[in-house]
């Protein structure tokens, strides 16, 4: 497909499609020097030569300045394709929300500049609606009761003491590289991290999985779970605030993560979203809904 791209002729667009193309086929490269087999050496490589040739062919020699409307953010200047990137930032103003803003870059002299824009915030109010930006992501709750693990409804409440096992279910419509998966503990519980040997050994052993009635996971037979010999996600940090798991490459399909967390102190508590998204193409990205959970002393 790239190389068909840089057949036709005159600019109708093409150029911005081709240059996602040539980014996502060197990202399929990974952090290796080559592709997967010879075949795919030749067609990738041929690829990226025809477009290097067709809209990268002059060297860059360039000045150039980034507003935010009427504000200056920065300004820098490229010289060779090995200068590394340029990052510019602005706090969002209280003037900001509700408003339209636009982000201007004005450039001098030649070559092909690329950019990414990007925006962080915090919702004042609960999004109530998952978020399907190319990634299906969705979070449940379930507690160990009575022998067997029982699905937690969106307001859940618990015993302080009790093991809350937390399951993700990533649904993925095509391959994906340097994904990472965000999922925000709330302050009543604390993940229980098994490969430390101050865990509880009964509630490590807890953790293996063993789906809940009603769960997601029943509606298909083909999960992969974390750490599976082939293409998984095979890191995971485990802090108080927060679980993170991360795969540099996953093929289309759909991944299970787990790990199991247990209830510390009472109260009600507000848990965010679980977010997974492509490190570098932010606008690639999927969010579990929030919920909240009552942790209420023993009776």
């Amino acid at each position: 497909m790239l190389s068909a791209l840089t057949k036709i002729h005159g600019n109708d667009g093409f150029d911005q499609l081709a240059s996602r193309l040539a980014r996502a086929t060197t990202q399929a490269r990974d952090n290796r020097d080559h592709w997967e087999n010879t075949q795919e050496n030749v067609f990738c490589m041929n690829a990226l030569i025809d477009y290097a040739r067709r809209w990268e062919e002059a060297n860059p020699e360039m000045k150039f300045e980034v507003l935010l409307d009427n504000t200056r953010m920065g300004a820098g200047e490229f010289t060779a394709t090995s200068n590394p990137a340029q990052e510019f930032s602005t706090p969002i103003l209280a003037s900001h929300p509700g408003n339209r803003s636009e982000v201007i870059i004005r450039r001098e002299g030649q070559g092909r500049l690329h950019y990414a824009t990007r925006l962080a915030y915090a919702p004042k109010s609960n999004n109530l609606e998952r978020v399907n930006a190319g990634m299906d992501l969705r979070r449940e709750y379930a507690v160990l009761r009575d022998g067997e693990w029982r699905k937690l409804s969106g307001d859940a409440v618990i015993e302080r003491g009790e093991l809350v096992r937390v399951d993700l279910f990533l649904n993925l419509p095509t391959a994906r590289h340097f994904v990472l998966v965000d999922d925000h503990v709330p302050g009543g519980l604390e993940p229980v991290n098994r490969d430390l040997a101050t865990s509880s050994a009964v509630d490590a052993a807890e953790g293996s999985f063993t789906a809940a009635g009603g769960s997601w996971w029943f509606d298909f037979s083909d999960w992969v779970s974390y750490g599976a010999p082939r293409w998984s996600f095979y890191h995971r940090e485990m802090c108080h605030d927060s679980v993170r798991f991360y795969s540099d490459y996953l093929s289309a399909g759909r991944y299970h993560l787990s790990y199991t967390a247990q209830a510390i102190a009472s109260g009600r508590f507000h848990v965010r979203s679980a977010e997974a998204a492509e490190m570098y193409d932010a606008d690639v990205y999927g969010k579990t809904l929030p919920m909240s959970i009552k942790v209420r002393e023993v009776e």
